[in-house]
């Protein structure tokens, strides 16, 4: 989620959300691979050039979210 600096110029903060989704039968071994998957994705993402610039002046948040079936297993903010 990428701040619109043209209708709102004061905006402080944008956000890149993670979402994992495992099967319900999913061991804790794959919940954490997959969770551990996704902080590397954030942080290639955070660190993308373009993400850069149309984040400039804002904090950037990293959040992740990791589903088993229905069930939520990890829902965290990842700090650079």
């Amino acid at each position: 989620m990428l701040p619109d600096k043209e209708r709102y110029p004061d905006i402080a903060h944008s956000y890149i959300l993670e979402l994992k989704y495992l099967k319900p039968t999913a061991t804790d071994a794959e919940v954490e691979a997959k969770s551990k998957e996704a902080d590397g994705q954030l942080l290639k993402y955070s660190k993308d050039k373009i993400v850069k610039r149309l984040c400039s002046g804002t904090q950037l948040h990293l959040l992740k979210t990791v589903f088993r079936g229905a069930n939520m297993m990890t829902c965290e903010e990842i700090h650079l």
